[in-house]
């Protein structure tokens, strides 16, 4: 057995494809909290009595709890972009949102309803009121803060995606996504025009962002959807056209300003394809690694791509809702498989829903610190 490490050194191993002594933990990251539902069940079971305000408005995780997290014994802690309080006029369920698209809560969701660019003009697209990071992000207190938990504490640091939903969910959910997605062929200088203004968007906010805490991160988080269950949303063509050339700015600027952290993409579904092209773009950890989905099978993955880039995820959804021996086998499985080596960070693929039983999620991170040693 090998002697314990800190959590920084635990995660910083295993992100540098050396097997630290045990699998490291995450839960609280880009696409991987707790729904609120769960996450006040699970608080009550746990006896945590604090009060913690949501780090953010206008979805159904909205929750970042270091109380639930120590409990966990979760390695990593975010550093989150804290919104500026909007006064969001919320009707039958409704409200716009910065960007101008009009949200609606759903269950466990906020689905897009109405999208405010109605054609494929540059016109309408210079005439857009685009939102300023200062106006959407307070960045005070963002250093101290980051400072303090790298010098006082153990935990590696990443920090958390700003937006949720990257250069093509957000062009989808301003333009509608059938209409972009023609709009790629169509109206291709629109569609690239309509990207760019969102690239440079979140290119500023990151580079706020870096410039205040890039220094103490171990991880910098992004994201952008490009699969389903059982395909690519986008071709490869189109993504080399359109998307790897934003991810390559914004990972090169990661580089210079988080000197020390590894990027991180999270992109769901069926994205084997397009891994390559993550490589290439400088993407250095992919998450959620989503087995059910088309050509993810975790060995295969890890056997093609394992020494050229790091997982974080592969904790699915279903067994997770399962019994206790079906979410022993799904941690068995993905730690037999993306642990070898290193290079695999235990998480949830996605945000865990509501109905999820509390004591399979205690139990999933027990049994990893348990059993899933090096």
């Amino acid at each position: 057995m090998k002697d314990k490490l800190s959590h920084r050194e635990r995660v910083e191993l295993a992100l540098d494809h050396k097997e630290p002594d045990r699998l490291p933990l995450d839960l609280g990251g880009t696409a991987g909290l707790l729904f609120d539902g769960l996450y006040f069940r699970l608080k009550k079971h746990l006896k945590i009595e604090n009060k913690v305000q949501p780090f953010r408005f206008g979805h159904t995780a909205n929750y970042y709890d270091e109380d639930i997290l120590d409990c966990l014994d979760i390695d990593i802690r975010r550093i989150l972009p804290l919104r500026k309080k909007k006064d969001y006029t919320v009707k039958d369920n409704t409200f716009v949102d910065e960007w101008g698209v009009l949200n609606k809560f759903e269950g466990d969701f906020v689905n897009y309803v109405d999208h405010p660019l109605k054609e494929p003009s540059m016109e309408v697209l210079n005439r857009h009121p685009w939102p300023e990071p200062e106006e959407m992000f307070s960045f005070s207190d963002l250093r101290e803060y980051s400072k303090y938990l790298f010098e006082k504490t153990d935990f590696a640091l990443s920090l958390r995606s700003p937006f949720s939903g990257g250069f093509l969910d957000r062009a989808c959910y301003l333009r509608g996504t059938e209409n972009f997605f023609m709009d790629l062929y169509l109206n291709p200088d629109f569609a690239e025009g309509l990207l760019h203004k969102i690239f440079d968007i979140y290119y500023k906010t990151y580079d706020l962002l870096l410039s205040e805490v890039g220094e103490y991160l171990s991880i910098v988080e992004n994201n952008d959807d490009y699969g389903t269950q059982e395909s690519l949303l986008i071709s490869p063509e189109m993504f080399k056209k359109y998307l790897k050339p934003l991810h390559m700015r914004l990972n090169k600027l990661i580089r210079e300003k988080a000197p020390k952290a590894k990027t991180f993409l999270h992109s769901d579904g069926a994205v084997r394809e397009l891994i390559d092209d993550f490589i290439d773009s400088g993407v250095e950890i992919l998450n959620p690694i989503q087995a059910s989905a088309r050509d993810m099978d975790t060995k295969r993955l890890k056997e093609e791509f394992g020494d050229r880039i790091c997982f974080h995820g592969g904790i699915e959804q279903k067994p997770l809702s399962g019994s206790k021996e079906q979410v022993y086998e799904e941690l068995m499985l993905r730690f037999h498989t993306l642990g070898k080596d290193g290079g695999y960070i235990m998480a949830p693929v996605n945000h865990i829903g509501s109905d999820v039983p509390l004591e399979n999620v205690i139990y999933l991170y027990e049994t990893a610190r348990q059993k899933c040693i090096y």
